[in-house]
């Protein structure tokens, strides 16, 4: 929802939408900060419900083989979510310190 109204910011010629610009990307930013948070927290999750988290990898490597439209390239601060290569990295990266317990936390 967020990147659509930044796109039509992009494509407008409207003053009063370029001075909403500022706001639009702080708030893109925060959004991106919480789902990087979310992949983290949703990573221990998996492992403690007896899951490992490599499959949120997996999960991820399939929406950049399914979703590759080159007819439209968002520039990557206009992006709500982190980008999903990144968000690749990130898991593979946790994954060591992951213990897949199938317990939950005392």
């Amino acid at each position: 929802m967020l990147d659509k109204s930044l796109l039509n910011v992009a494509k407008a010629n409207d003053p009063s939408l370029a001075a909403a610009l500022p706001t639009m990307l702080a708030h893109a930013q925060y959004s991106r900060e919480f789902e990087t948070e979310a992949d983290d927290i949703g990573s221990n999750f998996m492992a403690r419900a007896g899951y490992h988290p490599e499959g949120m990898a997996r999960f991820f490597e399939r929406i950049v083989r399914e979703s590759h439209d080159t007819r439209f390239e968002m520039p990557p601060y206009l992006y709500s979510h982190p980008d999903v290569e990144s968000r690749i990295a990130s898991v593979r990266h946790d994954l060591d310190a992951i213990t897949v317990t199938g317990e939950p936390d005392p």
